[in-house]
């Protein structure tokens, strides 16, 4: 493995277990604070999911950024990690992004019945009426699905 990866990777290993002073060690000898593992897996998002406030600042003060792409929330729906959802919504996830499979996050908490993450997603203003690849909207879904509750959630 060549040593700037070494880096990078014990950075986010240094995030993982919160130790502030290994990471701005390994950040000021050349580490990537936006090294990502090739899940998307960065320091930031280690950072951000384990809510270390301190970590966060120290990131974001070296310019560490959150891969807001790639199916990142359907991943959050998918293993009902309402915080994670929120933290990557307010960090600017795109919430209308389509998936390979052709749904959006709010699709896929429809077809889930994750009540809590349609919520959370409607009130970020996500498009109810995007259509999947056979054409079917979440409403549609819901509809089909007979999920009252979460058709009263979109509205």
């Amino acid at each position: 493995m060549h040593h700037k990866a070494v880096l990078c990777y014990c950075e986010v290993c240094a995030t993982t277990i919160g130790n502030k002073e290994i990471a701005e060690y390994l950040i000021n000898n050349r580490g990537d604070v936006n090294f990502t593992d090739g899940r998307d897996v960065c320091p930031l998002l280690v950072a951000l999911n384990d809510q270390s406030k301190e970590m966060i600042t120290l990131l974001e003060r070296y310019g560490a950024t959150v891969p807001l792409s790639g199916g990142i929330l359907l991943e959050a729906v998918e293993k009902d990690q309402l915080h994670r959802l929120e933290l990557l919504l307010k960090a600017g996830a795109a919430v209308d992004e389509i998936s390979s499979d052709g749904e959006t996050a709010l699709m896929h908490a429809v077809a889930m019945e994750r009540l809590d993450a349609v919520k959370l997603l409607m009130s970020v203003g996500v498009s109810c009426i995007l259509r999947d690849s056979f054409g079917c909207s979440a409403r549609d879904l819901a509809g089909i699905l007979r999920h009252q509750d979460i058709l009263d959630a979109l509205g």
